[in-house]
């Protein structure tokens, strides 16, 4: 790093030998960025069999500081068939199951993710397109 010492956070390891436990915070080849440097590095969704879930996988960059996120489904009128708030993830890479109020047409809708801070404008936006029916 430049000769500058590594910082408190960065490879944290949490060691609990007698219960076979190790917990590693930060994978060793990447450094947490502060909040205006956090971005969605990729969103990946799957529709459940039903049509009335789908499974929600977000990377984000690693953080210093623990930020929300916004995750919204709309249809192409842009009605909302479903969203979600994550306050203060302690997570960089989440996994989830977000479930539709409705069951859906057929036809083009698009999944949002929104990062941001408390009082802050979003940091981050990432809109994926899909299809269901």
């Amino acid at each position: 790093m430049d000769g500058q010492a590594e910082p408190a956070y960065y490879n944290t390891k949490l060691t609990w030998p007698e219960a076979g436990l190790d917990l590693n915070f930060v994978d060793p080849g990447e450094i947490p960025v502060p909040p205006d440097q956090v971005r969605v590095r990729k969103v990946a969704l799957k529709p459940l069999p039903d049509g009335r879930r789908l499974q929600v996988s977000i990377d984000l960059t690693p953080f210093t500081e623990r930020p929300s996120l916004e995750v919204a489904i709309e249809d192409a009128s842009g009605a909302r068939l479903a969203e979600t708030t994550i306050i203060e993830t302690v997570d960089h890479q989440l996994a989830f199951t977000l479930h539709l109020r409705r069951q859906p047409d057929p036809g083009e809708y698009q999944l949002q993710v929104e990062v941001a801070y408390e009082d802050q404008e979003p940091v981050d936006r990432r809109e994926v397109r899909f299809q269901l029916g």
